[in-house]
């Protein structure tokens, strides 16, 4: 089923984690989220620190739903999430 959907995220909230199987994207409309993985000894290495109009998560749809990285609402957090269905469709 196709969808657009909001979310709301608190700071400090994760918003999916490295290996979720997910077939979805976000766009952020206020707020940041911060993009990271770990490395071999555990530590955090972030990647990217997104704010409103940026997109993520996308990786998912290309890379069999497997999530590539984990995301973190750094602040109060408003997302859209975009089914791969409606990118497919465009419904």
């Amino acid at each position: 089923m196709s969808s657009i959907t909001k979310e709301i995220f608190k700071a400090g909230d994760y918003i999916f984690f490295e290996g979720d199987v997910e077939a979805h994207f976000f766009i952020i409309e206020t707020g940041h989220v911060k993009i990271f993985t770990k490395n071999k000894q555990g530590q955090i290495m972030d990647l990217a620190r997104l704010g409103p109009g940026d997109t993520f998560g996308e990786f998912a749809l290309i890379n069999s739903g497997r999530r590539t990285a984990s995301a973190l609402a750094e602040t109060d957090t408003k997302l859209m999430k975009i089914s791969e269905e409606t990118i497919v469709t465009g419904k």
